[in-house]
């Protein structure tokens, strides 16, 4: 064997079968990894289409009409409720000259 042939094959001139062997499982672990990568955002990109319509199907399409059966009686005497005492027709400060 010549001595020359040797100091190439050793200086990863010549790719040798290990070489061959990691770069073949580097480029399948590459490849796996993108369809993971892809089939991950396809899941996401469908889960967020079925919650957008799942959500627009929570919306209310109608009006709701309520009767009432009974009307409400206030049972308190309307002077003795509360009143603003700010508003302008009750305001005792009003009169005051300035």
């Amino acid at each position: 064997m010549d001595p020359s042939e040797n100091q190439l094959s050793s200086n990863g001139f010549e790719p040798n079968a290990s070489h061959l062997i990691r770069n073949v499982i580097l480029i399948v672990v590459l490849v796996i990894v993108i369809l993971v990568g892809i089939d991950i955002f396809l899941v996401f990109r469908n889960l967020a289409n079925s919650v957008n319509k799942s959500l627009s199907s929570l919306e209310p399409t109608k009006q709701a009409s309520v009767t009432l059966k009974n009307q409400y009686d206030n049972p308190f005497d309307k002077n003795t409720q509360y009143s603003n005492p700010f508003s302008s027709s009750q305001n005792p400060f009003d009169n005051l000259a300035q």
